[in-house]
């Protein structure tokens, strides 16, 4: 992880070892896939999970503040709208299946700086 602050989202279960093999004994499928962690394939999905938010977000903006729109306005809509796509899109997760909000809210984070960025790059490339 480049920044770190995430190293405490996913925490080792105690014995993890023996807690699998018991599960093994049941027949309970495993929640990843085992076998080489391809990250190739995960950054693959990824650029286009943030190509679809950024279609999404430019669909919108194109719609709520046409051509000719300030650096600022366009900076507004395009960044909220790609801040709630991915940041207030996972607060389900803590409230339904009792995610922690430590993990939630750090990865909003994450979510807060991509929409500082894009936000920031539409309003610079937006039509004068």
């Amino acid at each position: 992880m480049v920044l770190g602050y995430h190293k405490h989202d996913y925490a080792a279960i105690p014995s993890d070892d023996a807690v699998m093999e018991a599960l093994r004994k049941f027949g309970v499928p495993r929640v990843t896939t085992s076998g080489k962690f391809e990250m190739g394939k995960l950054f693959g999905q990824w650029f286009a999970y943030t190509v679809l938010i950024s279609a999404f977000a430019a669909f919108l903006a194109v719609h709520a503040v046409g051509a000719g729109a300030s650096f600022r306005r366009v900076f507004h809509v395009v960044g909220l709208t790609t801040f709630a796509s991915c940041g207030l899109a996972l607060w389900p997760l803590s409230i339904w299946y009792q995610r922690k909000w430590a993990t939630t809210l750090r990865t909003n984070l994450d979510a807060l700086i991509f929409a500082v960025l894009t936000g920031a790059i539409f309003g610079w490339l937006w039509p004068r």
